[in-house]
């Protein structure tokens, strides 16, 4: 999983924008693309640019 951005949802609680490559695991065959919850990801997360604004 790569972190593209970061944006705090409504909550304040941040998000991550982020890609998971084909073939990591061996099963999935295209780039997969979702904001995840920053407390589910290991790597500090403060260095990615903002997504933007709402």
């Amino acid at each position: 999983m790569a972190g593209i951005c970061k944006i705090n949802e409504n909550r304040g609680n941040r998000m991550v924008l982020g890609i998971d490559r084909p073939g990591r695991d061996g099963v999935q065959w295209a780039d997969t693309v979702g904001y995840i919850w920053d407390l589910d990801i290991r790597e500090n997360t403060d260095d990615l640019p903002d997504c933007g604004t709402v």
